[in-house]
This record gives structure tokens, C-alpha cells and sequence, in this order.
């Protein structure tokens, strides 16, 4: 089992292209894309300050993990990491609501 090294830069990365996807306006083109290409870019260049710092124990460290996220580990998260998955991004886009003025993910149809 590979982990992936920047899980969070990815959760950025992904967020960056869903608001790209779902809202194409200039302004959250500049803001979201300017967000996944720092958090994209950042993964890579700390991955190149590591290679640099550490050398071979880095080397062995990047074989052993993925850059890139693997998403047929999401079929093995389980019902309950799925299920409450689902319970906080219904908060989270509900929540959007009342921060931002704007209905997100299923509210925006109720």
C-alpha cells in the first residue's frame, strides 16, 4: 500500500477544480485556479527542497509513496468513512449557504 505525500496540497489542488467546474466566472478562475496551481506547484517544490536536503533517504522515502492521489483507495475507505464523508460535506455546502450567500452541492436545487 502506497501512501500519497501531499495529501492536503491535493485536497486544495481538488477543491480548486470543482469551483472551477461548478462556477466558470472569471473571478473564481483567477482566485480557484491561482489556489490549485500554488498548491500543485508547492507539492512539487517541496518535494524537490526534501530531495536536496536528505538525498538518498529521501530517494527511498519517494519510492515508496505517490505523488500523485490514488483514488481506487477510495472504494476501501469503508460505509462509516463514507457515510460520515457524506454527513460533513452536506454541513459544509449547507454552511456555504449562510457564509457566502450562495447555494453549494445539493442545496442549490431545494
Amino acid at each position: 500500500f502506497r501512501v500519497t505525500r501531499h495529501p492536503m496540497m491535493w485536497s486544495f489542488a481538488l477543491w480548486a477544480a470543482a469551483h472551477i467546474l461548478v462556477s466558470p466566472t472569471p473571478r473564481q478562475i483567477i482566485l480557484a485556479g491561482a489556489i490549485g496551481l500554488l498548491a500543485l506547484l508547492g507539492a512539487h517544490l517541496q518535494d524537490r527542497k526534501k530531495e536536496s536536503q536528505l538525498g538518498d533517504a529521501w530517494a527511498s522515502w519517494e519510492a515508496r509513496t505517490n505523488y500523485w492521489p490514488r483514488f481506487a483507495g477510495l472504494a476501501r475507505a469503508g460505509t462509516a468513512a463514507w457515510i460520515g464523508g457524506i454527513v460533513i460535506w452536506l454541513a459544509a455546502t449547507y454552511g456555504h449557504i449562510h457564509a457566502n450567500g450562495i447555494a453549494a452541492g445539493v442545496w442549490r436545487w431545494f
